[in-house]
């Protein structure tokens, strides 16, 4: 396993560039040795071993920060790596503690499991704000959230702003993708953010009480890997308004949620506190409950289905970009305007483009239908040619657009008056 190796030559440069006192030096080190750790825990099927490796990467994390801010961290863990920690109950941070609601769920199977379930949720995200395509305003609106909540204001200035964002939109317009570039654009104190990108499938426990308590290990865990970035997707189905016959349990919930999110508003004003940054996700926002939006103050997005402009700026990232060749470089101005793709969200497009990149694939390459043993095609190289007008015409009327003008309608109503509510059909 590559990655072991990787933790042994790392783990040993941090050790000597530690002990030499280049202590920025083994700050990279510790940071990039926590990032190996992360992504081995991402490929773990193990809970038991994932676990372990989570607590392996927050642990150097927090020797990073100590050498970042000048104080020679203790002596990093010599087991070999994938070992066990010597006490793998508490191993946790450069202290040899782990946090509180870590350490009280650690104690029965049912907080293992949800210990597991919010370890899963993290990522590292290489996805950059070039990857995306036609949002140009959308992502200069989400830099200024974010560049709120880091910036310093005059003595005597008093503005709270936790650059907490909620972006609201119809299904397949990137919000996602645009939560990942987010949290990889955070860099505050050398230190490359963290994205957890929370399921809420997998967050609601089975049992009563359970949801609540993985919010606030979720929150704990991101604390401990600050900078991070906590992406919820459909957070209306985690914290729908209480006006709308919610249940004790779904009170509970929305509580923690709201009480997180103020404390961690309240500790990003601090620049030597954790930076944690929540951004949610949702395709129905008139369902949320008024105290959960106010949470996020002037900081709600539209992310809309995209303009010509912007369907032309994404066809060719997912055509040109990709290596594929036009016929007629035009197709691409025309593939773009409204009579053909109006509505159309970027999931949309991606979809069209597979369908006709298949077509022609196909058309090229019948054996590839046609085997009776997978060792015929195996390593077999792909003939191409150019996509034609023909291809995609035949891939639209197989790829409707899923965003009607209805549909934005009600969205764009709604971030104009938030008491507005979509008639019922």
């Amino acid at each position: 396993m590559s990655w072991i190796q990787d933790v042994k030559n790392t783990r040993e440069r941090a050790e000597r560039l530690s002990a030499a006192g280049d202590l920025p030096g083994a700050a990279a080190a510790y940071n990039e040795l926590s990032e190996i750790w992360l992504a081995a825990a991402s490929q773990s099927f193990s809970p038991e071993d994932r676990r372990i490796r989570m607590d392996e990467s927050l642990r150097n994390r927090e020797l990073a920060k100590r050498c970042k801010s000048g104080i020679s961290p203790v002596a990093p863990h010599s087991g070999g790596a994938g070992e066990t920690p010597s006490n793998p109950s508490t191993p946790g941070n450069a202290n040899g503690t782990i946090g509180k609601i870590r350490a009280q769920l650690s104690n029965d199977d049912i907080g293992k499991m949800l210990i597991a379930q919010v370890d899963g949720f993290a990522q590292t995200s290489s996805v950059t704000w070039d990857d995306i395509g036609g949002q140009d305003a959308l992502i200069s609106d989400l830099k200024k959230a974010l560049a709120s909540a880091v910036v310093k204001y005059p003595e005597g200035i008093k503005r709270e702003a936790s650059g907490d964002i909620l972006m609201v939109g119809p299904p397949g317009t990137g919000k996602t993708m645009l939560a990942a570039a987010l949290a990889n654009s955070i860099c505050l104190d050398g230190m490359t953010g963290r994205f957890y990108n929370v399921g809420l499938a997998g967050l609601k426990g089975h049992y009563q009480g359970n949801t609540e308590k993985a919010i606030s290990l979720l929150y704990e865990t991101a604390r401990e890997n600050s900078p991070a970035l906590v992406f919820m997707d459909e957070i209306d189905s985690l914290c729908t308004s209480r006006g709308q016959g919610v249940d004790a349990s779904g009170r509970a919930i929305l509580g923690v949620m709201l009480s997180e999110m103020d404390g961690m508003a309240k500790k990003n004003s601090d620049p030597h506190a954790s930076f944690v940054l929540t951004v949610a996700a949702t395709n129905t926002p008139w369902s949320l409950d008024p105290a959960l939006l106010s949470r996020f103050g002037e900081n709600r997005v539209l992310v809309a289905a995209p303009a010509a402009k912007g369907r032309r700026e994404i066809l060719r990232k997912l055509l040109i970009e990709q290596g594929y060749q036009l016929e007629k470089e035009s197709d691409l101005d025309w593939l773009a305007e409204d009579k053909q793709t109006a509505g159309y969200s970027g999931r949309d497009l991606r979809s069209l483009t597979s369908v006709a990149k298949r077509s022609m694939e196909m058309e090229m390459n019948p054996q590839l239908s046609q085997w009776k043993d997978l060792k015929e095609v195996a390593g077999t190289e792909v003939k191409l040619r150019p996509l034609k007008h023909s291809d995609f015409t035949a891939a639209l009327k197989r790829v409707p657009p899923s965003i009607t003008e209805e549909t934005m309608t009600n969205f764009i109503r709604w971030c104009e008056d938030p008491n507005y509510r979509p008639t019922a059909k």
